[in-house]
């Protein structure tokens, strides 16, 4: 039993890290890097998270993960996606007076 516990919760840290992923490529992708882009997906997956934990038994731990875990890596992948790289900051124009 405890090898089960041990294998579900390194696969709701590896959902935890598709939701990262996801929600950054979606912010760095979308136009002007808006956020919304990355909470958009972000709830979309996280809704589709919740569909799946209503339709089948869960324990509760599991339900307290999935809470925890996601929601957390979709602002983490966000809040990641909207930073600018030093490059892009000093290559835009008129960014700095004289320029």
């Amino acid at each position: 039993m405890d090898d089960l516990v041990r294998f579900v919760f390194v696969g709701r840290l590896g959902y935890g890290v598709t939701m990262f992923i996801c929600t950054l490529i979606a912010t760095r992708v979308g136009h002007n890097r808006n956020p919304w882009h990355g909470y958009g997906i972000g709830g979309f997956l996280f809704a589709m998270v919740v569909c799946n934990l209503m339709m089948l038994l869960y324990p509760v731990w599991y339900w307290v993960m999935n809470f925890l875990v996601h929601p957390i890596a979709a602002y983490a992948g966000t809040k990641l996606g909207i930073e600018k790289s030093l490059t892009q900051i000093v290559e835009e124009p008129g960014r700095y007076p004289g320029s």
